[in-house]
């Protein structure tokens, strides 16, 4: 697969993006090359990229076409980071387009006006922001006139120490688990129809949860019908957090599937559900350390 990253005004956030699909890329067994694209006017953006050793420079034309070439000799996937200037220029090749969107209003302002103007599918990644399903969401509501796809994943602002282990390949559990969960948005068929949308509030939410919690503690288990729309999460495991959260692999889903961290769990018998800040959770089978390692 080819797969390129957009930036609209700085590299910097594209260029974590790839360097974060790739790391994604290869912890599912798929190993993935990064090529930066440009000409002699991206040089700022290029100088900063070779800081990444693993991003190998390409100019546009006929080194693009070897590079991929070589490349995917080697590796199932290639990632491509470039400007949305070049955008134009990669119609032709086969490229699936993801422009990255950083949570201010300018951004999505940029991100539309490059949209609009390219006869092309392209998807969007919400990129630094601070609650994953309200990202998507807010992304969606963005997007909503145009034909852009907005991607089940969102990557959360990272800090210095993560951005560093990304630049230098140095494995951090949180980067791991974003980059799976970017790996297999991707591999996701651009062409299917958007996912849904959780659009209540954090009111709302408090508001449910807060009457589940009463029923709870007054000793009533959920009933069939409380469970019978939840997700069901399988693989599951506790995962080591400020708040308690479950990771695991979730199906039915309202706007999320494969791998996932749940918000957080207040209350679950441990075998067969669980109550998070957003929904309920139907437990299947559970992580069995002696088969794999598990989601962190």
């Amino acid at each position: 697969m080819l797969v390129a990253f957009l930036g609209t005004d700085g590299m910097s956030a594209p260029t974590y993006a790839a360097l974060l699909a790739a790391t994604g890329f290869s912890a599912l067994s798929q190993p993935a090359a990064i090529l930066g694209v440009g000409d002699g006017s991206d040089s700022p953006f290029l100088t900063a990229q070779r800081i990444a050793n693993s991003i190998q420079q390409v100019e546009r034309g006929c080194d693009f076409e070897a590079a991929v070439r070589s490349a995917l000799r080697e590796h199932q996937h290639v990632v491509i980071v470039t400007h949305v200037a070049n955008l134009s220029w990669l119609l032709t090749k086969g490229v699936r387009f993801v422009i990255v969107v950083e949570a201010t209003r300018a951004h999505e302002l940029m991100a539309i006006a490059a949209i609009q103007s390219i006869p092309r599918s392209i998807s969007v990644l919400r990129w630094g922001h601070a609650d994953h399903s309200v990202a998507i969401g807010k992304a969606a509501e963005a997007f909503r006139h145009t034909d852009a796809k907005v991607l089940s994943a969102a990557v959360p602002a990272l800090n210095r120490r993560e951005t560093d282990a990304l630049l230098d390949f140095h494995d951090l559990p949180r980067l791991r688990r974003l980059a799976v969960q970017l790996a297999i948005a991707l591999t996701d068929d651009p062409d299917q129809p958007g996912i849904k949308f959780d659009e209540r509030g954090i009111g709302d939410r408090l508001r449910e949860l807060a009457d589940d919690i009463e029923a709870i503690e007054e000793g009533v288990a959920p009933i069939a019908e409380d469970l019978l729309t939840a997700p069901v999460l399988t693989g599951w495991s506790k995962v080591p957090h400020q708040v308690p959260v479950l990771a695991g692999f979730v199906a039915g889903h309202p706007s999320i599937e494969n791998l996932i961290m749940t918000s957080q769990v207040y209350a679950s018998d441990g075998q067969t559900w669980a109550r998070t800040l957003s929904r309920w959770y139907r437990l299947g089978r559970p992580f069995d350390p002696s088969k794999s390692t598990p989601v962190q």
